[in-house]
């Protein structure tokens, strides 16, 4: 049962990273929690089982697991932004070199012989999946999935958004200008190869012919790897799906990717474990050596020495998550705040006797503008909330304004834009956690010391009155 039990704690600390709620519902019974229907459904995934059959086979291992139209539900439920986020977790930040390329997955249909007497007609619209691979981790970074067909290139710039690389490439159906353009303003190298539709006609190149000029063949090869990594899904988890809804298409498909990607940091945890274990005997053997004083003094400091590595290493990784968690509060904070013009703009001709309370909003985005670290953020934070309070509670005096649609279009957008904040904050407080905790243990404090990591601030609210959120709604 020890493997079930790991499976779950990971599934746990993932759900955790996301900043995933604890319940999917907010009405009815709240008997299981969201980490228990993720894992039935992963280990659906994994196993290529029915809702039906994974019950029963949990079950058969005592687990206690949903039934079979809750696990259904729940794979409807969840957002596509949750299994996005589970992706870029588990594949990583940056990247070094990836690869983009298409798929399809063919659809469980009934047999052809009686859908040719109902109607003459065979359906054989694919899945469509567009990947974007690490080739070097061999893990998925991000992925697009159309239920009704597309052409590859449309994909890219989903892609391109939820992953950042120093260097992409791709066979010939992606060699547009567009693509070059973007690539080059996210500072990305692209090696893809030029598709010749004869001798330009202006002096001035474009930009795919610009970049064909740092092209390199050996890199480009490396595209090779993401057929191998379409080879490997269909292989393990099957050619086909199973599932019938648009929702539940993608949840399986994001599922296979996640256990792809799981499995593949198991794996590499083994093989270093593997690795460190032969590297020692080899060590022992080759040099056909008698463990003197002096040779165990030796064999020490190198273990020494590889153990400060991995600290060092692991100390990196935690800091990289934590700088990626603050810029996507930052990046939140600072769309909340490019709406207070529109804000003001909207209800200024209304609210002509509410001027101390649009002052105060304005100089709450000033501070925020000027604020240096968790704490003057969170201070402007505080501020703006407040503001925000009083003027939506001043326009229940104004029925015009409340009726204004570009009022109700900034109630929505800053509806939206105040879940995704606390789904940041919540997943930054979790990584600065981790990193103290990890800056305060026995012996990585010593790492800490001797590197001068320190410890960083939690993105917390100044009083309980600001804890609550923008209520937006009339």
């Amino acid at each position: 049962m020890k493997k079930e039990v790991k499976i779950v704690k990971k599934v746990k600390c993932l759900l955790n990273l996301i900043g995933a709620p604890r319940w999917l519902h907010h009405f009815g019974p709240k008997t299981y929690e969201f980490y228990e229907h993720l894992v039935a459904l992963l280990i659906r995934y994994y196993c290529r089982l029915s809702y039906r059959r994974i019950v029963h086979f949990l079950d058969l291992f005592g687990f206690d697991c949903p039934s079979k139209s809750a696990l259904q539900s729940t794979a409807k439920k969840i957002p596509k932004f949750l299994w996005e986020k589970a992706l870029q977790l588990t594949s990583g930040i940056k990247h070094h070199i990836i690869a983009i390329d298409g798929t399809g997955f063919s659809r469980t249909n009934p047999s052809y012989h009686y859908l040719m007497r109902i109607d003459g007609k065979t359906p054989k619209i694919p899945i469509k999946l567009s990947g974007c691979l690490d080739t070097r981790t061999k893990k998925w970074c991000s992925a697009r999935i159309r239920v009704l067909p597309a052409h590859d290139i449309k994909d890219v710039k989903y892609l391109l958004e939820r992953t950042q690389a120093n260097i992409l490439v791709a066979d010939k159906g992606y060699d547009a200008n567009w693509l070059h353009i973007l690539c080059n303003e996210k500072g990305m190298q692209a090696h893809i190869p030029l598709r010749e539709y004869g001798k330009s006609k202006h002096k001035r190149w474009s930009a795919r012919r610009k970049s064909f000029l740092t092209f390199r063949e050996k890199t480009y090869h490396r595209r090779s790897l993401i057929e191998s990594g379409f080879g490997s899904i269909k292989r393990k988890y099957g050619h086909s799906i199973s599932s019938k809804s648009a929702k539940t298409i993608k949840a399986e498909i994001y599922g296979r990717l996640i256990c792809h990607n799981l499995l593949g940091i198991v794996l590499e945890t083994q093989d270093r474990a593997v690795f460190s274990i032969k590297f020692i005997k080899f060590l022992i053997s080759s040099l056909d050596m008698t463990l003197t004083l002096g040779w165990i003094i030796i064999i020490v400091f190198v273990l020494i020495i590889f153990w400060l590595i991995l600290a060092y290493n692991s100390f990196v990784r935690l800091r990289n998550r934590a700088d990626n968690a603050w810029s996507q509060i930052d990046v939140q904070l600072k769309r909340r705040f490019d709406l207070i013009p529109n804000l003001i703009e909207t209800v200024k001709g209304y609210m002509k006797h509410e001027k101390g309370t649009l002052k105060e909003i304005t100089e709450a985005r000033t501070s925020f503008m000027n604020a240096k670290g968790p704490k003057d953020m969170a201070k402007a934070e505080g501020m703006l909330e407040g503001a925000l309070k009083t003027i939506f509670a001043v326009a229940e005096s104004y029925p015009k304004l409340r009726a204004s649609e570009n009022f109700m279009q900034l109630q929505e957008e800053l509806s939206g834009t105040e879940s995704k904040i606390a789904y940041a904050r919540q997943f930054y407080n979790d990584s600065v956690q981790e990193w103290n905790i990890k800056l305060q243990s026995f012996p990585s404090n010593l790492i800490a010391k001797l590197f001068n990591f320190t410890q960083r601030e939690f993105f917390k609210t100044e009083s309980e009155e600001e804890r609550k959120a923008v209520k937006v709604k009339f």
